[in-house]
């Protein structure tokens, strides 16, 4: 445990140690304020403030998004930095790119109101997919830029026609699934079909 009567001198300590652990890493631009340090990884900026009273705040931006923040008391070094190498790890993480997907359904209402829900799910939890719904008739248009289209049970009798319609990958949504709008197991069947398209 860091003695707090040597709050200032420890937290000055431990910028140090930070300074020289960033001042030759190549894979990062740094900037370096007397209260703040940037660091830039591609398009990510990590920044850390360091509060007089000896309290740390960590963040990442990425995309004018806030992806990554902790605010924590300077209480002992191996802490402070076991946080520190966790934003550095987030900052490096490889960007994933998002599934596509379509929802379909008859009419377009049941899919759009279950689009609607995955989205909230989706932006709740920072997941990598991006979700459409559409009506049968529309599906052709829609899916252009989407790899994978998910049927409503109900449509599960079109799904060889869609698929040769289409040429995407067609997979027919659990029915347990669909009447209760369960995000989660929604986003693992995605995670399934899209696992089994990459091995095709």
């Amino acid at each position: 445990m860091i003695d707090t009567f040597y709050q200032k001198e420890n937290l000055e300590v431990y910028k140090r140690y930070l300074y020289f652990q960033l001042k030759d890493d190549s894979r990062f631009q740094t900037q370096f304020n007397e209260n703040e340090y940037h660091i830039t990884y591609q398009s990510r900026t990590a920044s850390i403030h360091f509060h007089d009273i000896g309290m740390i705040e960590e963040k990442i931006i990425s995309d004018d998004k806030q992806i990554f923040y902790l605010h924590f008391p300077l209480t002992t070094f191996p802490i402070a930095l076991e946080l520190y190498q966790c934003m550095i790890n987030k900052l490096i993480e490889e960007k994933v790119e998002p599934m596509k997907v379509v929802l379909c359904c008859s009419g377009g209402m049941t899919s759009g109101f279950f689009k609607e829900k995955m989205q909230n799910y989706i932006l709740k939890n920072n997941l990598p997919l991006i979700i459409e719904g559409a009506a049968v008739h529309t599906v052709e248009k829609k899916c252009l830029y989407y790899d994978v289209i998910l049927l409503a049970p109900q449509m599960g009798y079109k799904k060889e026609e869609i698929e040769t319609l289409t040429h995407k990958h067609v997979g027919v949504i659990d029915p347990q699934v669909f009447a209760t709008y369960d995000c989660g197991a929604l986003y693992k069947q995605i995670q399934f079909y899209y696992r089994r398209m990459k091995h095709e």
